[in-house]
């Protein structure tokens, strides 16, 4: 936890009804319009791999509202 006036803040506690299956990699407590947790974990499932026009990507900026790119498949 963050320190503030040079003392450390109490831990946050957080009850979770339902976690996802698989090893949890990591947790993040995250705030917009109000809290949330996300959970990165694995599932055990192997990834994708890459296939030309099947990819999107999204930046949510912070100057700029929003940017995004997607590749078209060949028709």
């Amino acid at each position: 936890m963050g320190i503030h006036g040079g003392k450390h803040e109490k831990p946050m506690i957080v009850y979770v009804s339902q976690l996802p299956q698989g090893t949890i990699k990591e947790i993040e407590c995250c705030y917009d319009h109000g809290w949330y947790l996300a959970i990165t974990c694995d599932n055990g499932q192997e990834a994708k791999a890459y296939q030309p026009g099947h990819a999107v990507g999204v930046d949510l900026g912070e100057i700029h509202t929003i940017g995004a790119f997607c590749e078209m498949a060949n028709p």
